[in-house]
């Protein structure tokens, strides 16, 4: 009898179903912890991204709240500037913590170095929880790049067109105003003035029938603009002159200065107060003497009365305390060879800055002409040069004066002195038919806190005839005026903004900062 046995022996396919199944569940079981860790990472992530922007706004709060209050203080016109300003790291409450907030110079253009704008820069930082729920802080750097707001310089800026006796003074026919102009008064003209440039005011143009206004952008006569205050102090150029060892002292008004500039260095004169033989300095009266051996790129502040002269290389800035006397022509090397009648183009680099402080409100007024004067010397047409002096270039140095600067006259004005009023100590003599002195060469701009004569009917005529040109280079926007004063209307802002940007390779969720502090040469973008 046959026996049956019953053996089992293993399917090949059941076998590979459990050794797929096994596989697949192993496969599964990987995917899922993959997908878990791959979960928290995307949660580290996403924090960390949150945290990203957070610390790149953080870092454009630090911006505004320290660089543009800085920057406000510190006009983009000073040209002595250190390559990298740092300033202090900070917390802003609800944002996070800042650091290495600095503000450093970027050109403009390279053909006009004068035209440099200024970039700022800070970092912010903001914590988050990365995948292991480890708390690490990431950091992003903010740019901002600005530029001086260059609503001024004005060719001609007045905060108000009366002398300090209330003498209101108009724009006459024949008077031809090549540039922007701007009064926080109303603004007088005669018919037949020319205005090649816009005009605006807080006030009215009074009687504008019958001139040209060729500048305006649309219909009207002028524009309305918020009032542009004038400081009564050049803080910002006095601690330049001070920090740059360029002050002069006049030991309470003991002494007066004199500058005799030649080219990149200066002669310096000092006379005792009083000094009136002549009445105007005579360096062979003078009490002490001082050479500098260059004064180019530099602002020199004297805190009394001071007198000026001669051919400036380089970039600028004169200011005095008192006032500020031209007793012979003011003009640049780099024009030199033209002599007459006194060119300035867009290329070069000479540039001056005139500033009098003369005088402060509540100061003792003891002269009736203050501020930027032009001195009566000899040389400046004193006792009716322009009838007596000769025709041509030998004459012009005997009766014209020629001025390459933007000037501000803070307190008062920029006027002639010695304007034969009866009042006055000065007459010119009786022999002659006139005190008409010759011309005004301007080339520049003009600030002042009140509109200063100058030219009058006394005498059968006293003073000059103008010559104004305006600067081209501010004109063109391609240079500013060295040490000038910021001109901003109320409530704004002396520089505008380029725009921002963000430097995405200086991130990091370590504990340093992949960047090394206040130096400007490391994470530029690309």
């Amino acid at each position: 009898m046959d026996t049956c046995v019953s053996r089992w022996r293993p399917n090949s396919h059941h076998g590979f179903s459990l050794l797929y199944a096994s596989a697949m569940s192993m496969l599964l079981l990987f995917s899922c912890l993959a997908y878990l860790k791959w979960s928290l990472y995307s949660t580290g992530e996403s924090h960390r991204q949150v945290a990203e922007i957070q610390a790149y706004y953080t870092a454009q709060a630090a911006i505004i709240q320290n660089i543009f209050p800085y920057l406000h203080n510190h006009p983009l016109t000073n040209n002595t500037w250190q390559p990298v300003t740092a300033l202090n790291d900070g917390y802003i409450p609800g944002m996070g913590k800042y650091e290495d907030v600095r503000v450093t110079r970027y050109p403009i253009s390279t053909t006009f170095p004068g035209m440099d704008g200024y970039e700022g820069s800070a970092v912010g930082i903001a914590k988050y929880k990365n995948q292991f729920g480890k708390t690490r802080e990431v950091r992003r750097r903010a740019f901002v790049r600005l530029r001086r707001n260059l609503l001024v310089p004005y060719f001609l800026f007045t905060n108000q067109e009366q002398t300090r006796f209330n003498e209101f003074i108009w724009f006459f026919n024949g008077d031809s105003i090549l540039g922007p102009i701007h009064s926080n008064s109303n603004i007088g003209v005669h018919p037949g003035t020319y205005f090649g440039g816009l005009v605006t005011t807080c006030g009215y143009i009074l009687s504008p029938v019958g001139s040209t206004f060729a500048g305006l952008p649309g219909p009207g006569y002028f524009e309305h603009v918020s009032p542009i205050p004038i400081p009564c102090r050049a803080d910002g150029f006095r601690s330049e002159a001070a920090s740059s060892g360029n002050w002069l002292n006049t030991s309470n008004g003991q002494y007066i200065y004199g500058l005799w500039f030649h080219g990149t260095s200066a002669m310096v004169w000092r006379w005792r107060t009083g000094t009136s033989n002549p009445p105007y300095p005579d360096p062979n009266l003078c009490d002490g003497e001082i050479s500098w051996s260059t004064i180019c790129d530099h602002a020199i502040f004297c805190d009394g009365e001071l007198w000026i002269r001669g051919v400036i290389h380089g970039r600028l800035g004169v200011g005095a305390h008192g006032n500020l006397r031209i007793y012979d022509n003011i003009t640049y090397y780099e024009n030199e060879a033209d002599k007459y009648p006194y060119r300035v183009n867009l290329s070069m680099h000479d540039m001056t800055t005139l500033i009098s402080e003369a005088y402060e409100p509540g100061a003792r007024r003891e002269d009736p002409w203050t501020g930027i004067l032009i001195a009566n010397t000899p040389a400046n047409g004193r006792e009716g040069g322009r009838d007596a002096a000769p025709v041509g270039l030998e004459g012009q140095y005997r009766r014209d004066v020629a001025i390459h600067a933007s000037l501000y006259a803070l307190n008062s004005s920029f006027t002639f002195e010695q304007q034969n009023d009866t009042w006055e100590p000065y007459q010119a003599p009786q022999t002659l038919a006139n005190d008409e002195r010759g011309y005004i060469y301007l080339v520049g701009a003009v600030c002042q806190q009140r509109r200063g004569y100058v030219h009058r009917s006394n005498h059968g005529g006293t003073g000059y005839l103008k010559s104004y040109v305006y600067d081209p280079r501010f004109k063109y926007n391609v240079a500013s005026p060295p040490f000038a004063i910021d001109l901003v209307p109320e409530g704004g802002m002396g520089f505008k903004v380029d725009g921002w940007f963000d430097d995405y390779a200086n991130r990091s969720d370590i504990g340093e900062a992949p960047y090394e502090r206040h130096n400007p040469s490391l994470n530029k973008r690309q």
